[in-house]
């Protein structure tokens, strides 16, 4: 991943829900990081979260569509 982001919007998630109408690669079960808003609509809306995804999609995503899943821990993506 090549994202900076604070510690504090780092979480890692699961999506719960099938996105491909908006990205082929968002289907449930995908996994990534979430982080800062991807479009400037969703900054006005505290619904949204930027999600990075494992599969290099950058969506905004419901935080209701995400399962949280690092168990509390905060981990760093691998940089490359």
């Amino acid at each position: 991943m090549n994202f900076n982001l604070n510690d504090a919007y780092r979480v890692r998630v699961k999506l719960t829900v099938d996105l491909t109408k908006h990205d082929s690669r968002c289907v449930a079960g995908s996994e990534g990081w979430t982080g800062y808003s991807v479009s400037g609509w969703a900054r006005q809306f505290d619904r949204f979260v930027g999600v990075y995804f494992d599969s290099g999609a950058r969506l905004d995503v419901l935080w209701k569509s995400l399962e949280r899943i690092d168990d509390g821990a905060d981990l760093e993506p691998a940089r490359s």
